[in-house]
Order: structure tokens, then C-alpha cells, then sequence
């Protein structure tokens, strides 16, 4: 399976991701910033930089992705572009 994962530098996303991984799955984890990736690269996960709200970024992202994941367990409080994205996940 080949995966696209965002929430991957996360507490959860990281740990699903790094268990794709460990049991062969192909997985592309979507960063906001690259040094925050370097655990997951460890693990054989590729990187592809750029952010959900930046369509321009996403371009190749998802490329031959059979499976997209969204993590997000947190609560945003405060009014923030990305509020939505934990909000909403993957309702698009």
C-alpha cells in the first residue's frame, strides 16, 4: 500500500505512520517543515514539504497514494488558518 499522511510529526500520526513503515507500506508523510521530519525519514518514511492550505505545495504530494490519512487527535483553541484542518480532517 502506498500512503499519504498528514499529522505525521505528530504524537499520533507519527506513530502510524512509523507502523506502516515497520510492516513494508509505502509512506509519504506531507511536512510543514522538513527538520521536524528527520525521525520519520529514519524510519524510511519520505518527506514532501508543503502545507494543506498551500495547494501549490501539494503538488506530487499524493502521488500513486492508495490510502491518504489525516491525524489529528489535538483541539485547537485559538483561531488559526490550520484550525479548520483539525476541524474539518478529512471531510474533502
Amino acid at each position: 500500500m502506498r500512503a499519504l499522511a498528514t499529522g505525521a510529526t505528530g504524537f499520533v500520526g507519527g506513530r502510524l505512520v512509523s507502523l506502516l513503515a515497520g510492516r513494508g507500506d509505502e509512506v509519504r508523510a506531507l511536512v510543514r517543515d522538513r527538520s521536524k521530519g528527520d525521525a520519520l525519514e529514519a524510519d524510511g518514511i519520505s518527506l514532501h514539504e508543503g502545507d494543506v492550505l498551500d495547494s501549490d505545495s501539494l503538488a506530487g504530494a499524493g502521488e500513486e497514494a492508495t490510502l491518504p490519512i489525516t491525524s489529528s487527535m489535538g483541539w485547537v483553541a485559538a483561531p488559526t488558518p490550520h484550525r479548520g484542518c483539525h476541524r474539518n480532517g478529512s471531510a474533502s
